[in-house]
């Protein structure tokens, strides 16, 4: 189930709720061990998962914020 959330996040452009990750698991899977398990293994790389309100996406890590900054002459 974690090869699917990750898929999920990682194709979607918007932050994901739990409901819509959900729809695409089995009734019976309970999704927020499953979350935290993919937290705990994102917060040492490059992108993390992170919780926004009620929904979920993958960020740049923030120590890599400065790969993205535009720089002003």
């Amino acid at each position: 189930m974690e090869r699917v959330i990750e898929a999920l996040l990682f194709t979607s452009s918007e932050p994901l709720s739990i409901n819509d990750l959900k729809k695409n698991l089995p009734q019976n899977i309970d999704i927020n061990p499953i979350i935290e398990t993919l937290q705990k293994r994102y917060e040492t790389r490059g992108v993390n998962l992170k919780r926004i309100g009620n929904s979920i996406a993958l960020r740049t890590a923030k120590d890599l914020d400065y790969l993205f900054l535009t720089k002003k002459v």
